[in-house]
């Protein structure tokens, strides 16, 4: 139960960080990446860090029972 519900936050973070991805690359405006670069790096250290937690969460259960 808990492995599904893990993995099923982990899919969602998933999608977030590649829609994340793909709007702010594929935008029209050309300077688009140049305002948006600090955000886009904030958000990525977001995911990368949920992936983390979530990952040694998962870790801990599965050892720790």
């Amino acid at each position: 139960m808990y492995t599904f519900l893990t993995a099923a936050v982990v899919v969602v973070i998933a999608f977030a960080l590649i829609g994340t991805l793909l709007i702010a690359f594929n935008s029209t405006d050309k300077k688009y990446g140049e305002k948006t670069k600090s955000r886009l790096t904030t958000l990525s250290f977001i995911y990368l860090f949920s992936f983390i937690v979530i990952f040694g969460a998962l870790f801990l259960f599965i050892y720790m029972v």
